[in-house]
């Protein structure tokens, strides 16, 4: 991540670092997103589909 900012000309530092909060906030944001869909998935799989677990 720092790569890139020092890979960026003419770009301000408090610029860089905003892009850096934005795309941790937005990984962050997507793996809990991921997260309750797959146990919600998961959950409907259960109720279905019982006699595969026992």
């Amino acid at each position: 991540m720092l790569l890139i900012c020092k890979g960026w000309e003419g770009r301000t530092t408090k610029q860089c670092l905003g892009f850096i909060v934005l795309h941790v906030v937005l990984h962050i944001i997507l793996h809990v997103v991921l997260h309750i869909i797959l146990h919600i998935i998961l959950r409907i799989v259960l109720l279905l589909f019982p006699c595969i677990i026992t």
